[in-house]
């Protein structure tokens, strides 16, 4: 998650015929606890392409505050590695990540976790005063992805 108040937080994809469910639902299978995000937001599904490639894909399933893919709202869309998914006021970032990046970005998200940060901004909230925010590095500002095996 790259904005939201669980900056930095991962969820991992990984296999063929998936259909994870994403929203505010204490049952959905990547919750995301935000007002702006509704109970069944959107649907991250996995497949093949019509060449054999694995896909993912994300389908909104009508949240109030949209569903969009690098800033265009969109129904339905593949994702491709580095895709910015917006969920209302939530940004994550799509990317694919070998086994060593992703136990890289797991010690970025602990890190990020302790550091006060703004959700709102997405940045790190200054000690000497509350109104300046500096941001975070590059690392700890793309922590969150989503990740699938090939």
């Amino acid at each position: 998650m790259i904005r939201g108040t669980a900056l930095g937080r991962a969820f991992t994809i990984t296999g063929e015929g998936l259909a994870l469910d994403v929203g505010r639902a204490p049952e959905a299978s990547i919750q995301l606890v935000e007002g702006t995000v509704s109970r069944e937001h959107a649907r991250i599904e996995t497949g093949r392409t019509k060449r054999g490639g694995l896909e993912v894909r994300i389908r909104g399933l009508g949240g109030r505050n949209g569903t969009y893919v690098n800033g265009h709202a969109v129904r339905e869309a593949v994702l491709e590695s580095g895709d910015k998914v917006q969920l209302g006021e939530v940004i994550l970032r799509f990317d694919l990540l070998d086994d060593l990046d992703i136990a890289y970005q797991e010690v970025v998200a602990d890190k990020v976790s302790q550091v006060d940060v703004d959700p709102r901004l997405g940045c790190a909230r200054s000690t000497t005063s509350s109104t300046s925010c500096r941001r975070a590095s590059t690392s700890g500002s793309t922590c969150a992805s989503a990740t699938r095996s090939l």
